[in-house]
């Protein structure tokens, strides 16, 4: 499992150009001098010569989860970077059965992660329905939303950083408008196990369905008048392995 590493950083005082002296004497005089050797002065020199210290607060963050490889690389992102990961949200309309992102598959997902997952229920006017559950995060100390969203679709601004903003969430995009190549070489590179789950684009036939994303795939997907990265809508996909989880998930054939 990847941790991530702690970011602190300790700063040890300042060397002394002055060789026959140690820091803190050449400090304190420097100290006296420019003070008049007021009381002022002791308060200064009580610090002097001790280690300082810094620690960044990385914001406490909820993942929106899909299960499929751009939220799995959004969250590998953020985890490697220090965010403190609280939970995974799925949203969506309950009434509807999810063939792209099984819900019981992400279940999965959530207990290889070690993370609580919640399943929350977005309904019209959608806007105002997403700001309600991320106002309810906020007063439950939820500092920053994480998604894997790539790019702006068919022209629209995200509705999530959107209504982030409105609330005074950090809404954090690691994937934003990257290559879309890089994307998915750092997929491989990393040991992502992903496979395709739904086709909705003429391109790709019934064949895909269930494919492993691999290298060669990739370079078949090149060649198909579609966004590298499924991110029009074109296939959706699934992660049954990543860095972060503490077990493959299998998945059985219907």
């Amino acid at each position: 499992m990847v941790r991530a590493p702690a970011l602190q950083a300790g700063c040890q005082g300042f060397d002394s150009p002055q060789l026959h002296q140690p820091p803190q004497e050449v400090a304190r005089r420097s100290l006296a001098e420019a003070s008049g050797g007021g009381l002022f002065t002791h308060d200064l020199l009580a610090t002097v010569g001790k280690p300082t210290i810094y620690t960044i607060h990385m914001p406490k963050a909820v993942m929106l989860w899909s299960g499929g490889k751009d939220s799995a690389l959004a969250l590998y992102r953020c985890t490697q970077r220090g965010y403190s990961i609280k939970s995974l949200v799925t949203f969506g309309p309950w009434k509807a059965k999810f063939q792209a992102h099984p819900i019981p598959m992400i279940k999965l997902q959530a207990s290889s992660l070690g993370l609580p997952h919640h399943m929350i229920e977005i309904e019209e006017p959608f806007r105002e329905s997403y700001i309600k559950q991320f106002k309810i995060m906020k007063s439950e100390g939820v500092e920053a939303v994480i998604t894997g969203d790539i790019d702006y679709v068919d022209g629209y601004p995200s509705l999530i950083q959107q209504c982030c903003e409105e609330v005074g969430l950090q809404c954090v995009l690691p994937l934003w408008q990257e290559n879309r190549d890089v994307l998915m070489h750092e997929i491989l590179d990393a040991n992502f196990h992903i496979v395709m789950t739904y086709l909705s684009h003429p391109s790709l036939d019934q064949s895909w369905r269930g494919r492993r994303i691999t290298r060669e795939a990739i370079q078949e997907l090149r060649r198909l008048p579609i966004d590298l990265c499924g991110e029009n809508g074109e296939y959706h996909t699934m992660t049954l392995n990543m860095p972060l989880f503490h077990k493959e998930i299998e998945m059985i054939a219907e």
